[in-house]
């Protein structure tokens, strides 16, 4: 199953060019996205969960569409690895409780480089999502908005130097 925010956060990105760029996609599911950005020409695509069956999912959606992704197992609580390692960062529906949005947000914040570009999609309504943009407005510079039917999709550039977390 795609979900809605992967599919408008595909739509998106279809039309960037990712030529060197090393992109993470946070809580991949079938890994729509990532694969849009393998196929736009990103040098690196890591598709990360906290879950083995949804990265095996992934592996499977990039290996039929012929996109170089990896999978790689990632918990926004640990924060173990890839650190400052992405140039682009691709969240689509990640914000399904109050809880998950701090996490996201550190999640993005650990992940990104200085000057990295942070493309979320989110599902209208749900709990926690109007203070997870809250919380992204004060850590990174919103540079786009836009809503499709149900779904806000925003675009962030991390501030300067970003933040260490």
């Amino acid at each position: 199953v795609v979900w809605g925010a992967a599919r408008v956060l595909a739509e998106r990105i279809g039309g960037e060019r990712f030529a060197g760029a090393t992109v993470v996609e946070l809580g991949c599911g079938c890994a729509v996205p990532a694969v849009v950005a393998a196929r736009r020409g990103a040098a690196r695509v890591v598709a990360t969960d906290a879950s083995q069956a949804v990265l095996r999912r992934a592996a499977r959606t990039a290996s039929l569409n012929d996109a170089g992704v990896e999978t790689r197992v990632f918990d926004w609580d640990e924060l173990e690895g890839l650190r400052r390692e992405a140039d682009v960062v691709l969240c689509a529906d990640c914000v399904y409780s109050e809880g998950a949005a701090p996490l996201l947000q550190k999640a993005i914040l650990h992940i990104a480089k200085p000057g990295a570009s942070v493309y979320v999609c989110c599902k209208s309504g749900r709990r926690g999502v109007a203070a997870f943009w809250e919380s992204m407005a004060d850590a990174m510079e919103e540079v786009e908005a836009k809503e499709e039917g149900d779904h806000v999709l925003k675009v962030y550039r991390s501030k300067g130097r970003g933040q260490l977390l």
